[in-house]
């Protein structure tokens, strides 16, 4: 990881430093995986000193504090380019672009979240014996996975509305999406009855935009493709109807 964030602060030009961020990404997950494996060890009975164990744990929720710092900076450097690039004369385009934002971080979010799940259930049956106890924590896992990329997929074809100018930004400003999104995939929450509820009310909220069913999503992986790249597209699709 250390390695891979120095390459990316002394990129020679802006295509090797978006490489890096890739490099570096991969990296985070690779991580995220041993942290599973390190908690895992540190339930473990049988080892009694766990002093390293711990510093190591540190160490990398330390570099995926780092990760998550440099993610947020280089989106809002993005979009603050775009924003730079175009005249927002119009209020409502104005507004627009900001629910474009949160949705595209949201989304960007969310996957975070899936990455940890998936490292998790990797950590587990990556064991010798997996007990009853922790057949019942995959079945979680696997379920979350779902819930969570069926969120990504109501949120992407939200934020294709919006580039395609088929949804209305007052419509969805008043419909109180951003704050529960908000609350549901916080910082901390990953699982439970509160998570629950939000997702709920999120999902009768879908039901005013008149979105695709995308029930298959929730046994298919997410698209690849980000939300900063269909971020990305509007700008340049509007720049050149102009």
């Amino acid at each position: 990881f250390e390695d891979v964030w120095d390459k990316v602060h002394h990129a020679a030009n802006q295509n090797q430093s978006a490489k890096f961020a890739e490099d570096l990404k991969q990296a985070i997950k690779k991580l995220q995986r041993h942290r599973e494996q390190i908690k895992n060890w540190c339930g473990d009975k049988a080892v009694k000193d766990k002093a390293a164990l711990l510093e190591c744990r540190k160490r990398i929720e330390t570099d995926m504090e780092r990760f998550k710092d440099f993610e947020r900076e280089t989106k809002m450097k993005q979009f603050s380019r775009e924003g730079l690039s175009q005249e927002w004369n119009d209020p409502q385009e104005a507004d627009r672009h900001r629910h474009r934002e949160w949705i595209a971080a949201t989304i960007e979010g969310i996957n975070h979240k899936i990455d940890e799940f998936e490292a998790e259930e990797e950590a587990i049956r990556s064991r010798k014996t997996i007990s009853g106890q922790q057949r019942a924590r995959l079945d979680e896992l696997q379920s979350h996975t779902r819930q969570y990329r069926y969120h990504i997929g109501k949120l992407e074809q939200i934020l294709r509305k919006l580039t395609n100018d088929t949804l209305d930004v007052e419509e969805l400003g008043n419909s109180g999406l951003q704050e529960i999104a908000e609350e549901a995939f916080a910082e901390g929450n990953r699982d439970g009855s509160s998570v629950s509820e939000y997702m709920s009310q999120m999902n009768d909220i879908y039901g005013e935009f008149d979105l695709e069913d995308v029930e298959d999503l929730w046994s298919s992986p997410p698209n690849d493709r980000s939300a900063a790249d269909a971020v990305e597209d509007e700008g340049a699709s509007r720049k050149k109807g102009k």
